[in-house]
């Protein structure tokens, strides 16, 4: 189980990073609504991130959160 989860959380960080770049955005138009640029690139390296984050960047790329998934 533990090892679907982590694939699971790769492919989000994988869709985070794709819709960014087909939005045409980089990490650093994605800052701000409580997003900086470091943390934007430790959620597309490896760290976790919470729903409510998850939320704000699908707004910031202007796709549905469930793009994401």
């Amino acid at each position: 189980m533990r090892g679907n989860f982590l694939i699971f959380k790769k492919q989000i960080r994988e869709n985070i990073k794709r819709e960014r770049v087909m939005a045409g955005l980089t990490q650093e138009d994605m800052e701000g609504n409580g997003l900086e640029v470091r943390y934007i690139r430790r959620i597309e390296k490896r760290h976790n991130i919470t729903l409510r984050t998850l939320y704000r960047l699908a707004d910031k790329i202007g796709v549905p959160v469930r793009y994401l998934f």
